[in-house]
């Protein structure tokens, strides 16, 4: 092929040029064009072969038969939500996976588990086309069970939230798992609801109110048949009807103890409690305190109780696990006189913001016990450890301990002869301590971290099952 040349190319024809010299240039040109088509005709045959072995290539993860594609996808989708919650507005849920082509459209649309579970952040700027996009998610659903939280609603002047319980009243024959809070008060849609949650088994609802409000009183989930599983939060203790007898969780958060005592004499069934009770119960009576049998409830989770009223008249005979969590003025001996009305056999115990000799009285009478977690005591830190170490009577039958907040303040030399007076079994009718975990306090340095695992490694290595744990979120 001939190349222009330079003092030519892109030139036009000059008129002093002699027709002979235009003759020739109009024949290089013809040439140039006829080799640059040819050229042209050689890349489109390449191309076409290029192609055509591409599309002959089996890539494996679009082969896979959809139902492996649609199991493969509902491992990867966790917590999908509509609207923002502060992070990535798309997250992982279906609408990534039916982004990325037909195919995986396909399966997506298909595969109604995908759908099934959602997060509703409501979106006060697009109202119109969150409702519609809330509408098509939960058609895709089907008929699977749905699992619904609902964040932050709206003002009292905003729709936002009636339509999006709107919308979720026809699909209240498939509500399995039912989470709201309503951040103001105004009426909950029961007519539309109630009696039309034949799936419900767990819900949770939290309404933020002052005293002034005067919320709607809830009733339509007083008609629940598998509703087992209810968390309630701040005012809507007061304002909803429940089939509490059917109950076996109950999670209570911000109640007053006398509060607490009407719902749970409503509960016989229950077989685990969460109570958390911060303020003091100015309108408790003492002749409210009577004995509350649970004989079902095997686990108890009890935080603060500064009058002790709770503890008071429980009786729980059933009791096999119980978290307590900072025991106030007399609680120690309302523990004790709870331990001997109820006659338990517990198994674990766990130990938060109590003081060591609080700690103490009430471990020294669960002689049975056999796992216990508890925090480093506050005003003396080495007292539990060293009642460990030197006093077989203390927590004979222990064979799994667990310590919170452990740091520099802890003796490692302390720690390891107790470890190793419990894991070697050196005393005579004490069991033998076979699994110790650590938690260490936010602010410990690494050095302190690998200072302990040097201690315990010759432990580990006779054969005491130490759990390292992942290292907390330093500030």
């Amino acid at each position: 092929m001939t190349s222009p040349r330079p003092s030519q190319a892109g030139a036009s024809p000059s008129s002093t040029e002699s027709p002979s010299a235009l003759r020739v240039r109009l024949a290089e040109l013809d040439e140039e064009k006829d080799a640059l088509e040819s050229r042209l005709r050689s890349l489109a045959n390449e191309r076409r072969k290029v192609v055509h072995g591409l599309n002959a290539v089996k890539y494996p993860v679009l082969t896979l038969p959809p139902e492996i594609t649609s199991e493969i996808f509902a491992h990867y989708v966790h917590d999908p939500h509509l609207g923002s919650p502060g992070r990535d507005p798309q997250g992982r849920g279906p609408l990534a996976l039916a982004g990325v082509c037909r195919s995986w459209r396909d399966i997506c649309f298909m595969t109604c588990t995908l759908w099934a579970s959602l997060r509703i952040y409501p979106d006060r700027s697009r109202v119109d086309d969150f409702i519609h996009l809330l509408e098509c998610w939960l058609q895709r659903a089907g008929n699977h069970p749905l699992d619904l939280h609902i964040f932050g609603c709206a003002k009292p002047e905003s729709t936002v939230p009636m339509k999006i319980f709107g919308v979720i009243s026809h699909y209240s024959s498939r509500i399995r798992t039912f989470s709201f809070t309503l951040d103001t008060p105004y009426s909950f849609p029961n007519v539309k609801i109630q009696g039309r949650l034949p799936l419900l088994t767990k819900l949770d609802v939290n309404i933020i109110a002052d005293e002034l409000d005067r919320p709607r009183f809830m009733t339509a989930f007083s008609d629940a048949p598998r509703l087992r599983q209810v968390r309630l939060a701040g005012a809507s203790i007061q304002w909803i009807s429940l089939p509490w007898i059917q109950l076996t969780y109950l999670e209570i958060t911000d109640v007053s103890v006398s509060t607490c005592l009407q719902i749970l004499k409503q509960t016989p069934n229950l077989e685990i409690l969460d109570v958390f009770l911060p303020q003091p119960d100015t309108e408790l009576e003492p002749l409210a305190l009577r004995p509350l049998a649970l004989a079902h409830l095997h686990t108890l989770k009890f935080s603060y109780d500064p009058e002790g009223g709770l503890l008071a008249c429980l009786i729980l005979p059933a009791l096999r696990t119980l978290h307590l969590r900072a025991l106030k003025r007399d609680g120690p001996s309302r523990f004790l006189a709870l331990g001997a009305r109820s006659a338990w056999s517990l198994r674990l115990i766990s130990l938060k913001e109590m003081r060591a000799a609080d700690c103490a009285v009430c471990l020294r009478s669960l002689p049975s016990i056999t796992e216990v977690e508890m925090d480093v005591p506050y005003d003396q830190p080495t007292q539990l450890i060293s009642l460990l170490r030197e006093d077989s009577t203390f927590l004979p039958a222990v064979h799994a301990l667990t310590i919170r907040d452990c740091g520099p303040e802890i003796s490692l030399s302390l720690l390891t002869d107790m470890l190793e007076s419990r894991s070697t079994g050196g005393y005579e009718g004490m069991a033998k301590l076979e699994y110790f975990r650590i938690f260490l306090s936010p602010d410990v340095s690494e050095a302190y971290e690998e200072e302990i695992h040097a201690w315990l490694r010759p432990l580990t290595d006779v054969g005491l099952g130490f759990i390292d744990s992942p290292r907390p979120f330093r500030r």
